[in-house]
């Protein structure tokens, strides 16, 4: 019987874990009362904004987010560590390639607001640009 119940348990943490590897570990360290869902923004198609979380982060006022292309079950992503002055409530993209993202994106108090994130010279790392 213990056999079963450990071989139980390994399967629903398996599971978990494929489905919502946060809330596996939110769970596993006793924090699941903290848990809440990552907001999450549709750009375009296959296109998200995506509110970054960690259950290590101290809170502050801005939540940074990540800009993320899925592909199924496949997530790539594009950008990290995006911070905003205010609370977003909807976006779109505007514009996506290799070195470029721009997007449209519309805040609660501030209103409409067109930001553009521009790569450096590797593929994978793009910076917000200043203007």
């Amino acid at each position: 019987m213990p056999i079963k119940i450990y071989f139980g348990v390994f399967l629903l943490s398996s599971i978990l874990f494929i489905s919502s590897p946060g809330k596996l570990f939110y769970l596993i360290s006793g924090n699941i009362h903290q848990y809440r869902a990552e907001k999450k923004i549709n750009l375009q198609e296959n296109y998200f904004l995506i509110e970054q979380r960690s259950m290590f982060s101290v809170p502050t006022d801005s939540t940074p987010y990540k800009i993320v292309k899925q592909s199924g079950f496949y997530k790539k992503t594009l950008l990290r560590d995006v911070f905003f002055e205010d609370e977003i409530d909807e976006g779109r993209m505007i514009l996506a390639n290799e070195d470029t993202i721009v997007l449209e994106l519309t805040f609660k108090e501030i209103g409409i607001k067109r930001l553009g994130f521009k790569g450096k010279l590797s593929k994978n790392s793009i910076y917000k640009k200043q203007k």
